[in-house]
């Protein structure tokens, strides 16, 4: 089973969603083995969150990548404020514990990352989402999509843990 969120670094709904509602999905579903979560960049914010995106993907790369994401909500600031900055993107990288900067410097070039970026957005679209965050529950028995826009709640994906099964 697999809990796909679809979300843009710079999104505060996905945000606030990372700070309450995930902790306890991976402490009830991630921890034990029932399911795996993954993360998939989908830009929809504005310019910048190309950018972040792509930092984030790189960190991915040092195993590192929820350690970008959780880190950059932290330090999350205005949508579109002009905030991420390649100066702005090294700090998260270097407080995620990114341990090669010079190496995430060379990786996160946005050229390399754009067809994944857009594949999430064509996916997500192709699944009806309209916005941030938004999840997909997929299992042995189908996929459950859920949200966009509004935070998923934890009775909202483990009805459709249930469901998928």
């Amino acid at each position: 089973m697999t809990i796909t969120e679809y979300g843009d670094l710079q999104c505060p709904i996905c945000r606030e969603f990372a700070n309450s509602t995930f902790p306890t999905l991976v402490s009830q579903y991630v921890k034990p083995g029932t399911a795996k979560y993954d993360f998939k960049q989908w830009v929809i914010i504005g310019p910048q969150s190309n950018d972040a995106a792509a930092a984030a993907y790189a960190a991915g790369k040092q195993n590192k990548y929820w350690d970008f994401l959780l880190t950059f909500y932290d330090q999350q600031q205005g949508e579109n404020s002009g905030y991420v900055t390649s100066d702005f993107l090294t700090k998260i990288a270097q407080d995620a514990g990114v341990p090669d900067i010079n190496k995430w410097n060379q990786d996160r070039t946005l050229a390399q990352w754009k067809p994944t970026i857009a594949a999430n957005d064509k996916e997500a679209g192709s699944l009806g989402f309209t916005g941030t965050p938004s999840i997909l529950v997929s299992g042995p028995n189908g996929q459950k999509p859920i949200g966009g826009g509004t935070i998923p709640t934890l009775d909202q994906i483990s009805a459709a843990i249930s469901q998928v099964q």
